[in-house]
């Protein structure tokens, strides 16, 4: 994941020290892992070339494994890359409840390693995770040329925002729900 989001617009204002982002991304999406394996569902393709995070979207009650590595996160990202994390979930967060109503699948994070995008992994492992679903699904993006990538899965764009200090755009997209098969 570290990997796939070296270049990311949103990871290098987080990390802005290109040496410091490689750890601080590592320990972000550790966290973020773990999280998604307690609370949500983490599905990577057959040779790990890409990953998807899925969460369930309304109140959030953590799993208490996830006590120790969510404090431990502050002192590894330091106190200014910490303040931008918050700023761009916080961001995220408002933007996903304007969008939806009601309960929700979040897709939170999606990762595909640089030598393997644009190859069909991460739109297998998006539809793998919709197929499970009748449930409104949403995502967030900060570029503009993922829309259309997840325009062609069925998002439409529903509200975009620009996180805080930043200067950088969230794109907030939502496929609505869908009724379930025999009914």
């Amino acid at each position: 994941m570290a990997r796939a989001f070296a270049r990311d617009p949103l990871w290098t204002w987080v990390f802005p020290d290109r040496a410091r982002r490689e750890r601080g991304c590592r320990a972000v999406f550790s966290f973020y892992l773990r999280l998604g394996f307690a609370c949500g569902a983490v599905d990577a393709a057959p040779g790990l070339e890409g990953v998807a995070m899925w969460l369930h979207g309304g109140p959030f009650h953590p799993d208490l494994s996830l006590l120790g590595p969510g404090l431990a996160l502050p002192a590894r990202l330091g106190l200014a890359s910490l303040r931008r994390l918050i700023a761009a979930e916080s961001t995220n967060a408002a933007l996903r409840h304007r969008i939806v109503g009601g309960p929700y699948l979040y897709l939170a994070e999606l990762a595909v390693a640089p030598g393997h995008q644009r190859r069909g992994v991460g739109t297998a492992l998006v539809r793998h995770g919709l197929a499970r679903t009748s449930l409104p699904c949403c995502v967030e993006t900060q570029s503009g040329a993922n829309v259309p990538f997840y325009q062609r899965l069925g998002f439409e764009l529903r509200a975009n925002s620009i996180i805080p200090g930043s200067g950088i755009q969230v794109f907030a997209l939502l496929r609505p729900g869908r009724r379930p098969a025999g009914l």
